[in-house]
């Protein structure tokens, strides 16, 4: 998965807390929060909070599984450490826009990829987040019952993911 180092976590939600929390350690606000689709897992709500940020429900484009990328924009502020970006049922969002966004905001873009599967380099390569999120439990494009990983691309970044268990 160059140019990402792999990082293993027992579940997809656990490992989604870990992006989050490497997130508000790269910029410490006294109240982080994280930009999310409204309609989304309840576990991506539950990994943001367990990592100890507010997330922030951002409507969709109508008929489109993507975020609106005007309400990002109305919602983000100096408070926002990441967009969580979903590809909903494997079909993309569109990073590159979401990732200019995080960018002129000091943020993480958290691509989850927990319904898909990055299949070649130009998934995983420039048209990515800066960390993404895999699941293999139950269910998942690759299942192998249980487990997680975050991709991550930067070093420092890198450095600030929590000790997974093993």
């Amino acid at each position: 998965w160059s140019p990402f180092t792999v990082n293993w976590y027992g579940s997809g939600t656990s490992a989604l807390a870990a992006a989050v929390s490497a997130a508000i350690s790269r910029k410490p606000v006294p109240a982080p929060e994280v930009l999310v689709p409204a309609y989304t897992c309840p576990d991506v709500i539950s990994a943001i909070l367990f990592a100890g940020a507010k997330p922030v429900l951002v409507d969709l484009v109508a008929q489109r599984p993507w975020l609106d990328l005007d309400a990002v924009d109305r919602c983000m502020n100096r408070n926002t450490v990441a967009i969580v970006a979903i590809n909903f049922l494997g079909i993309r969002e569109r990073i590159a826009s979401l990732r200019a966004k995080a960018a002129a905001s000091d943020a993480v873009l958290i691509e989850d990829s927990a319904q898909s599967f990055p299949l070649d380099a130009q998934d995983i390569g420039e048209l990515s987040g800066d960390l993404m999120v895999l699941s293999f439990g139950r269910g998942k494009p690759v299942s192998l019952l249980g487990g997680g990983a975050v991709l991550v691309r930067d070093t420092a970044l890198s450095r600030l993911l929590p000790q997974r268990a093993v």
